[in-house]
C-alpha cells in the first residue's frame, strides 16, 4: 500500500492489532452515538405516529417528514449552495484562464496562478461538500431505518399471544429486512 493509504486507513490499525493478539469482544467496537440509538429513535417516531393516528387520514410519511424533514432540507440546501456556486464560477476561472493565453494578453502569470488556485480551491469546495452531504444522507437514511424497525419492533412485541400465532415469523424478518430496505 502507498503511503497515502496508509495514512488514510491508520485510525484502523489498533482495532487490527487487538483483533491479532485476541477475539474482538463488544467492548473493542465503536460505541452507537446517540443520535443513531434505536431507543431513542423509536420513541419519537412512535410519539409523531400516535399524534398522525389522531387524525382522521394518518400517513406513516408525514411522521417522517417531521422527524427528519428539517435535516433532510438542511442537507439539500448545503448542496444547492455549494452547486450553484461552483457552477457558476467554473466557466468564469476557466475563461479567464483560457483569455489569459491570448498571444496579446496583458495579465500576467500572476493572475493565471491566482485563478487556478481558485479554479482548484472550488473543486476541493464542491468535493468536500458533496461528500460531506452524502455523508449526512447516509446517516439520514440510517436513522430512517433504525426508527422504523424499532417501532415495528415495538408494535410486535405489543401483540398479543392469539395475534401473532395468525402471524407467521417469518413475514415479521421479511418486512423487517427486506421491506423495510425498499423503502
Amino acid at each position: 500500500a502507498n503511503l497515502f493509504t496508509k495514512i488514510v486507513y491508520s485510525f484502523t490499525f489498533p482495532i487490527f492489532r487487538q483483533g491479532l493478539k485476541r477475539a474482538l469482544q463488544v467492548s473493542d467496537v465503536y460505541g452507537v452515538t446517540t443520535d443513531c440509538q434505536s431507543g431513542l429513535l423509536a420513541s419519537a417516531l412512535d410519539a409523531k405516529w400516535d399524534e398522525e393516528k389522531r387524525k382522521r387520514n394518518p400517513k406513516l410519511v408525514f411522521c417522517f417528514f417531521k422527524m427528519f424533514g428539517v435535516t433532510y432540507a438542511c442537507l439539500g440546501i448545503g448542496l444547492l449552495l455549494i452547486n450553484t456556486v461552483t457552477m457558476a464560477t467554473f466557466p468564469l476561472l476557466i475563461g479567464k484562464i483560457v483569455k489569459s493565453f491570448q498571444m496579446n494578453s496583458s495579465e500576467g502569470n500572476m493572475h493565471v496562478l491566482c485563478y487556478s488556485l481558485a479554479l482548484g480551491s472550488f473543486i476541493l469546495l464542491k468535493t468536500v461538500g458533496f461528500h460531506s452531504y452524502m455523508f449526512g444522507i447516509e446517516r439520514l437514511f440510517i436513522r430512517t431505518q433504525i426508527a422504523f424497525n424499532g417501532l415495528i419492533y415495538r408494535k410486535c412485541l405489543a401483540l398479543g399471544t392469539s395475534s401473532s400465532s395468525e402471524v407467521a415469523s417469518g413475514k415479521v424478518i421479511t418486512l423487517l429486512t427486506k421491506d423495510v430496505n425498499g423503502l
